[in-house]
């Protein structure tokens, strides 16, 4: 991150997505119609104000991704999921949080959220890092853990998986948002998407390489879909543009 803010230049290539140009940037800024930035980028369907695929989308019933019936996943779906995470910490306790929920419902997992934050002193990495086996005990006996002793011995295994990328002049944030994907339209309702694409593949292979534990593909696609890496909202869902634009607001600053 350079902290240029909306000014900085992005570059193109394959990894990023499309280039933002300085009026992007200033509706970024000032905000701007829920239609009007979908122009400037260009892999995506690029529609008459009043006719063709944009208006259609708009005219289908808009429908949350998930959460309709639960008001913990509503929220979590508006507010949270898709949205760029940046930051070691919060990249850090999304990854505990999605491999406390294999097999698990998100549901639960979402409902003792506060607990767990509690009991693993925050998912701060270089504290759990110098956890002992009686911090492991000790865990497993707070209120709201999830009581798996391998899941909770993997947040500490990758607490200190996450100091060392330090020491190798790397970082959690660089090898994860690494292998974000070229830039895709939003998919359709009615599209089936796989249950762990080629990057979410690849970004398991990396953080097993670097000592992780509890990152299979599956659990480093949700990671991805979690934090922004993708964006998985349906091209129906009432909240999808207003993600990629935080998306892209957030990309803009890298």
């Amino acid at each position: 991150m350079n902290g240029t803010g909306l000014d900085s230049a992005v570059p193109e290539d394959r990894n990023r997505h499309p280039r933002l140009d300085a009026s992007l940037l200033e509706c970024l800024a000032a905000g701007m119609h829920r239609r009007s930035w979908r122009r400037f980028i260009e892999p995506w369907p690029v529609g008459d104000s009043t006719t063709g695929p944009e208006m259609e989308m708009e005219a289908a019933v808009a429908r949350r991704c998930f959460g309709e019936s639960n008001e913990l996943l509503a929220r979590y779906h508006d507010e949270e999921w898709g949205r760029p995470v940046l930051s070691e910490q919060g990249i850090f306790e999304r990854l505990c949080l999605e491999s406390f929920q294999s097999g698990l419902s998100w549901a639960l997992v979402l409902s003792r959220r506060d607990q767990l934050r509690r009991a693993f002193r925050g998912f701060e990495p270089d504290t759990l890092a110098e956890w002992t086996s009686d911090s492991l005990t000790d865990a497993l006996e707070q209120p709201g853990v999830i009581r798996n002793a391998a899941k909770v011995r993997a947040v500490v295994t990758n607490a200190r998986a996450t100091v060392r990328l330090r020491e190798t002049a790397s970082s959690l944030e660089h090898l994860v948002w690494g292998h974000r994907p070229p830039p895709a339209p939003p998919p359709p309702p009615e599209l089936v998407l796989p249950k762990a694409a080629p990057y979410a593949v690849a970004l398991s292979t990396s953080l097993r390489g670097a000592g992780f534990t509890f990152v299979g593909p599956v659990t480093a696609q949700a990671l991805c879909e979690a934090i922004g890496i993708v964006n998985h909202h349906r091209s129906t869902c009432p909240v999808v543009e207003e993600v990629e634009l935080a998306r892209l607001a957030a990309l803009a600053t890298e």
